[in-house]
């Protein structure tokens, strides 16, 4: 049985969802973009918040997008706290419960950055990918710190493989309500959550392998983020086509994510 949603639930759902849309849609926006040379670089999360900031109405927009974030780490909390009413095992519910706990603690991040570019008016996006490379470059000053980077590229391996195994299965499918949606619609909806999952296992494959390089070499500078990791795809022979790919990925997991939004689910699963 899956645990039945109190009926605020929608509401943190609704409004996490269409802010994470709207960023995935913007990372992938800005790579179309470098491609046909209308922008200086691809970016992650971060920098999409540094993007905004800069468009008319940014710090509006920023506040919009900051409770949206919010909204997706408090639903990702209630998550931890409801687990999956019971159709798993306790160990296999248990690391659901721990890696909706970081998820929305990224989340929680990147919402905060949002709120704090709206309200002081700075952008953040650089100074967030400088601090994460701060905090690998202290981890490689200490004894242990290059086995935990390795760790943590291990770990991100495995998100890469369980969005994978997402894709490929099906499983997005779980916190969607697609029961009243029309057969083209949902078979539009399920054909651009296959793709974006798979996108985003090679977004986080290429992140893992360099974070497992800067371990394994005790080099903080192998480091690369989401930007990192299409920039990396951007400079191969066929940089232009592998970046489109990636692009158009995350831009059909943006419209899922939209989706999702729009049909949210009626229990936890």
């Amino acid at each position: 049985m899956s645990a039945t949603l109190p009926s605020w639930y929608a509401g943190f759902f609704r409004f996490g969802h269409l802010a994470k849309g709207i960023i995935y849609l913007i990372i992938g926006g800005l790579a179309i973009a470098t491609i046909v040379g209308n922008s200086g670089g691809v970016e992650g999360g971060r920098g999409v918040i540094q993007w905004i900031n800069e468009q008319p109405l940014g710090r509006f927009l920023l506040g919009l997008i900051a409770i949206g974030l919010l909204s997706y780490t408090a639903w990702r909390w209630l998550k931890v706290f409801l687990g999956k009413g019971g159709d798993e095992d306790d160990k296999k519910d248990a690391v659901y419960r721990v890696a909706w706990f970081f998820s929305g603690l990224s989340y929680l991040g990147l919402g905060v950055l949002a709120a704090r570019a709206a309200i002081n008016g700075g952008t953040s996006g650089g100074e967030g990918s400088g601090r994460r490379q701060e905090i690998i470059t202290w981890l490689m000053q200490q004894s242990w710190g290059p086995t935990v980077v390795v760790i943590l590229g291990l770990v991100i391996a495995g998100v890469a493989i369980f969005q994978l195994t997402k894709g490929l299965k099906e499983k997005y499918l779980d916190n969607i309500d697609l029961s009243s949606v029309d057969h083209k619609e949902r078979k539009s909806i399920t054909k651009l959550g296959k793709i974006g999952h798979l996108a985003r296992a090679a977004v986080f494959a290429i992140m893992a392998y360099f974070l497992i390089l800067a371990g394994a070499t005790v080099d903080p500078d192998k480091f690369r983020g989401t930007e990192g990791a299409l920039e990396w795809l951007h400079q191969h022979k066929y940089g232009t086509i592998l970046l489109g790919l990636a692009a158009a990925g995350l831009i059909a997991y943006a419209i899922f994510t939209l989706a999702k939004a729009k049909y949210p689910p009626k229990k936890v699963k």
